[in-house]
């Protein structure tokens, strides 16, 4: 089954480099603290519903149907954009340590990929995470179909950022298309990924908290069992926290496993012209070949190939040769 190929796929790599993943995810949680932290100056949540509609919910019965003010949906999209800009950022992160490890060049997450993804696509990204944003907020105005939508919406967009990474040079348009092309027989185990690794864990804390309030209000005496809902109240959230940490980050590495061993070296996607990657590269090192480099599969026949020197190669260096359609050697890298 490919979902358990994906998955094993995914702990191996994952396997003693948590630790160094969890950084770069912790980079994503320092910056969307600090937007919060900037939204509630500028954009306070308790200004963002009309309490008049709120007190309406009650006296009709719940009904959802509450008019957010304009605040509310700019509050909504700034978080929506912020978010797949920091998250696109992070799995492009990701899809460079995966490559490196299929490589056995560099064995270790790197932060720096976070910040270098930002720095190298930027332009593209942010029109791109607005895009998400704005689709996602307007989404968000309608009630329950609205989050259905959003999460098939998710599930076509899930490679863009990888797309990002590996067209560089593409429209805004082809990275859209491209995303819905390339999930296209993956969106069933992209689905069950979220479902698992995303909407499980919160579905049971939230069912966790309702049996809580519940057995709350029944009992005859609440205010004595307070204190004691209250403590496992706090040990839930821990434990939902530690939860969410270690699969929100196997499910960024279950989609850039999926794409990158399912798709980005798949030799009957039109997209990609070359498909270079060997299992045995170790032992091309070993008997002095010139090999192509793992991350250079995207490139076409008009662009500069990208060779490895093996005489330099060593345990901790590599260097890298640009040559152009003659073979001539245009420039050199250490990696």
């Amino acid at each position: 089954m490919k979902r358990k190929r994906i998955t094993e796929k995914a702990k191996e790599l994952l396997n003693g480099k948590f630790g160094q993943v969890f950084l770069g995810l912790l980079v994503v949680i320092a910056f969307n603290f600090i937007l919060g932290y900037l939204l509630d100056i500028v954009l306070p949540i308790e200004e963002l519903v009309d309490v008049n509609e709120i007190e309406n919910i009650f006296e009709s019965g719940f009904d959802l149907n509450v008019t957010l003010t304009w605040k509310s949906f700019l509050r909504d999209f700034i978080n929506s954009t912020f978010n797949s800009f920091l998250f696109g950022a992070f799995i492009i992160s990701i899809l460079r340590f995966i490559r490196r490890r299929r490589m056995n060049l560099n064995t270790s997450y790197k932060v720096s990929d976070f910040f270098d993804a930002i720095s190298a696509y930027f332009p593209k990204m942010i029109v791109t995470a607005i895009i998400i944003g704005l689709i996602g907020a307007l989404l968000n105005l309608i009630p329950f179909v609205g989050w259905i939508l959003s999460t098939i919406v998710g599930i076509i967009l899930s490679f863009i950022y990888l797309i990002i990474e590996d067209n560089p040079d593409a429209s805004i348009q082809d990275i859209f298309i491209l995303s819905n092309e390339r999930t296209k027989g993956h969106k069933k185990d992209i689905f069950i990924f979220q479902l698992i690794y995303q909407f499980a864990p919160l579905l049971i804390y939230v069912i966790a908290e309702i049996i809580i309030i519940f057995l709350l209000l029944v009992n005859g005496d609440p205010y004595k069992y307070v204190a004691l809902f209250g403590m496992l109240t706090v040990i839930f959230t821990i434990l939902f926290i530690v939860f969410f940490i270690r699969y929100t980050i196997f499910y960024q590495m279950l989609i850039a496993v999926l794409y990158e061993y399912e798709i980005a070296h798949d030799p009957d996607n039109l997209d990609f012209t070359e498909e270079i990657y060997d299992d045995t590269i170790l032992d091309d090192y070993n008997n002095n070949d010139t090999i192509y480099d793992d991350t250079n599969y995207m490139a076409d026949s008009s662009s500069s190939d990208k060779y490895y020197n093996n005489d330099s190669i060593n345990e901790n260096e590599v260097e890298v040769i640009y040559k152009d359609e003659d073979g001539n050697i245009i420039d050199k890298e250490e990696i």
